[in-house]
């Protein structure tokens, strides 16, 4: 954990002096591979919110923590309001998923690897769809009390 630590203060004026970041595939074995004269070529980014901060920068990283929050946020108003048990469940399960896997950034890269980014990102739009669907199905629901009454 303090190499982790001493590797993290050490890349600082890095992140503070380059708003952009260094470029995507700049750092550990990619940026070895792919920009071997670069910086961050083989910079060992010890959780995937510190990669995203040294090849995005903290504009870049500002902006993907955003997401996260509002992805998480959605889902957990989605739960509320949906009124479909079944629909509520999925949303449930979905936001739980996406919780966890913006959670292990911490330790680990797990937004951007694969097969992880084949559920991460069609997660998202899962769970807007699902309340769309939420959404059609009260409207249908009230349209066909509204011709019974």
């Amino acid at each position: 954990m303090l190499i982790r630590d001493i590797n993290r203060h050490s890349i600082q004026p890095y992140i503070f002096e380059h708003p952009m970041g260094g470029g995507l595939a700049t750092s550990s074995s990619e940026g070895l591979a792919y920009n071997p004269g670069h910086r961050l070529a083989g910079f060992p980014p010890d959780s995937g919110f510190l990669k995203l901060a040294i090849e995005t920068g903290w504009i870049g990283y500002a902006i993907a923590l955003i997401y996260y929050f509002i992805l998480i946020c959605q889902g957990v108003h989605g739960y509320f309001r949906a009124s479909d048990p079944q629909i509520r469940l999925y949303i449930l399960a979905i936001t739980g998923a996406i919780l966890i896997f913006v959670l292990a950034q911490y330790s680990q890269v797990s937004i951007g690897q694969f097969p992880g980014i084949f559920f991460f990102y069609p997660s998202a739009a899962l769970v807007i769809r699902l309340l769309v669907m939420d959404r059609e199905q009260k409207a249908n629901e009230n349209h066909h009390n509204n011709l019974t009454a």
